[in-house]
């Protein structure tokens, strides 16, 4: 589309530079004396610094997010493997135990199926401590404080301190998973991005925007702007997919407990 539209799009911007710079005249050359002025300053300051900056927050930018995902994942893993085995040692407690012990892993299971959503808004997911999972905890330490009265002289002490184990570990996988999701970038800095790239696009603007380049390298020009538009395009959507963890080609894959 850029390749078929930057005729127009070129003279659209020349038209507003005339219209904004309020000139009265017009350069007999094409424009090759004024070409012949600006475009080392374009080169030599302008193109190095705005380069520099919009390399930098790019990498850092991508650098996070994927660094994120991949805290992401690995906490959800460790969380739901954590969970088998919190599982598994519910069976071990009396059968008087088992329902509500498996009724707080089941609606714990739930509201992280429910965190899991891409749609999820994760600047509402709490870190506090009012989740399900914090019921099986205190009634662990219900049992703890009263064997006798609830019939726990049959539980190894060893399968009671597995269970708060993996409890106090799920505790701090979940914290870990919430925070790597919260730790986003301001709006400000996507602002920055788009306007360093609005930038290099009118520089590109203002080197070609002279009537012979135009008319003698039309071609070369105009594929040269399509590589341009496309390499921010691929970009820009590198990043947005990036920016969802559950979400796109770069989404963490789904885990089963």
């Amino acid at each position: 589309v850029s390749f078929f539209t930057f005729a127009f799009t070129s003279h659209l911007f020349h038209d507003a530079v005339q219209f904004l710079s309020n000139n009265s005249w017009k350069a007999v050359d094409g424009g090759i004396l004024q070409w012949e002025v600006i475009v080392p300053t374009l080169n030599g300051v302008v193109m190095t610094a705005i380069s520099i900056l919009f390399a930098n927050l790019i990498s850092t930018t991508y650098i996070s997010l994927r660094n994120r995902q991949i805290a992401v994942h690995s906490s959800l893993n460790s969380e739901t493997e954590d969970i088998r085995g919190l599982i598994m040692l519910v069976d071990y407690y009396p059968e008087s135990k088992r329902e509500m012990f498996r009724s707080c892993l089941r609606r714990y299971i739930i509201m992280v199926a429910q965190e899991l959503q891409p749609d999820v808004d994760i600047t509402k997911i709490r870190v506090s401590n009012n989740f399900p999972i914090l019921d099986f905890l205190n009634s662990l330490h219900d049992i703890s404080a009263s064997k006798e009265d609830h019939g726990m002289e049959t539980v190894s002490p060893a399968i009671i301190q597995q269970s708060y184990d993996s409890v106090q570990r799920i505790i701090a996988w979940r914290t870990n998973r919430v925070t790597a999701l919260q730790s986003t970038f301001p709006g400000l800095h996507y602002a920055t991005i788009a306007s360093l790239i609005f930038a290099m696009l009118v520089v590109f603007l203002i080197e070609t925007d002279r009537d012979l380049i135009l008319f003698l390298d039309s071609f070369q020009i105009r594929l040269m702007w399509s590589m341009l538009v496309g390499t921010f395009t691929a970009i820009f959507c590198i990043g947005y997919d990036l920016s969802n963890p559950f979400l796109g080609t770069y989404q963490v894959s789904p885990v089963r407990c």
